[in-house]
């Protein structure tokens, strides 16, 4: 039977339109080349190549995907200003050191697919996708001590005022603990800097039931505790769409950070080649943090339990089991 996508408590967004939800896969073990066949076979479209890092197919019945080798400088072409300086300009010399790079860079650095954003009712035909990436022998996270692949989820947002951001990013920061638990994070991921845990002295003043920021004291107080994209949910994005100047400003790193109405969602693990894990898999678990966010009672629960845990008073599996009995 095909996995179960759950629906959102709130399918819409403010001006009705039923909410996208864009995917990143990472993985090793197959080359760009052979990404991008999948993709095209499965949604149509037409392939094009900037470099051997670089590819996308333009036009699929969702939109444009990007297929690439996560690297920033390769695909910047950086390693061709240093054969420049070298005096190594010509095309062989050019095409011995992309394939040498290419094959170094498959070793530790993901190939990864970025698809559109697309109605989350269209989820279940992305499954298509990372059953033929494991068919195909992909590899993720746990196929080596190297791999620190995750698996991303860009949701968009119902409405972006205060309150809504605002019950989401709460809703996350009380069942942090038990999700990481669930997603059983690999320890690769845990100790990369592309995920790390909110601090938690943020997590206590977001989560005390007193606390009632403006949108601006929001975002404030979030760029304060966390001015990196590195966290396991990433609120850049939104309030980039809300005040561009103020995270650029203060954002380290803000030229990765793409302004978009989004929760982007970091935490779990690429196991692409686990014919039992799944996309729907990773869909649900976050849509707890939406069912929290939409239920005003459980929410105050947890936030008494989580300053109950920060008080000293429970331990951190007697935390994550208080989360799971509540969250049911």
């Amino acid at each position: 039977m095909p996995p179960t996508f759950h629906t959102p408590p709130r399918q819409h967004t403010e001006d009705g339109q039923l909410r996208r939800v864009g995917v990143e896969i990472e993985f090793a073990g197959l080359p760009v080349e052979s990404a991008v066949a999948i993709v095209t076979d499965l949604y149509g479209g037409q392939p094009e190549a900037k470099s051997r890092f670089e590819h996308s197919v333009k036009n699929t019945r969702f939109g444009d995907f990007r297929v690439e080798i996560d690297s920033k400088p390769l695909i910047a072409g950086k390693h061709f200003r240093m054969m420049s300086l070298l005096g190594l300009e010509d095309e062989r010399a050019r095409d011995v050191i992309d394939s040498t790079l290419q094959r170094l860079a498959q070793v530790w650095i993901p190939c990864e697919i970025v698809a559109p954003p697309i109605p989350f009712t269209a989820l279940p035909e992305l499954e298509a996708l990372r059953s033929a990436l494991c068919n195909q022998q992909a590899r993720g996270t746990r196929a080596s001590v190297l791999y620190g692949f995750g698996f991303q989820l860009n949701v968009e947002v119902p409405a972006r005022d205060v309150e809504t951001l605002l019950s989401h990013l709460q809703a996350f920061l009380v069942l942090y603990d038990w999700l990481a638990a669930v997603v059983d994070v690999d320890v690769t991921r845990r100790l990369g800097p592309f995920i790390n845990p909110f601090p938690l002295d943020y997590r206590k003043r977001v989560l005390d039931p007193s606390y009632a920021p403006t949108i601006d004291g929001l975002i404030d107080d979030y760029l304060l505790a966390n001015p990196t994209r590195n966290r396991p949910l990433d609120m850049l994005p939104v309030f980039a769409t809300l005040n561009e100047h103020k995270v650029a400003y203060v954002a380290r790193d803000f030229e990765k950070v793409k302004a978009r109405p989004a929760f982007h969602y970091r935490l779990p693990n690429c196991l692409v080649d686990d014919p039992a894990w799944s996309i729907a898999l990773e869909w649900n678990r976050w849509l707890e943090v939406e069912r929290l966010a939409a239920d005003p009672a459980r929410m105050r629960e947890l936030e008494d339990l989580f300053a109950a845990r920060a008080a000293g008073d429970l331990g951190r599996r007697a935390w994550i089991a208080e989360v799971a009995d509540v969250i049911g």
